[in-house]
């Protein structure tokens, strides 16, 4: 992480992604989504959340 690079809390997370607690939990769990703690609250850098999103985009279909 840099010192310039962008830090996500849970309820950034929630709203970026638009969904639950539960299902930001269970990334970062999972280790889907990577995750770092400070004062017992989850923190994701905007490079994690690059590389999530770059996991989960949907390759077209050749014919």
């Amino acid at each position: 992480m840099n010192d310039n690079e962008k830090v996500y809390s849970i309820n950034d997370l929630i709203e970026l992604l638009q969904v639950s607690r539960k299902t930001i939990l269970n990334l970062i769990k999972k280790g889907e989504l990577m995750a770092f703690s400070i004062g017992g609250r989850y923190r994701v850098t905007q490079k994690s959340l690059d590389n999530y999103i770059e996991k989960k985009q949907i390759q077209p279909h050749k014919k």
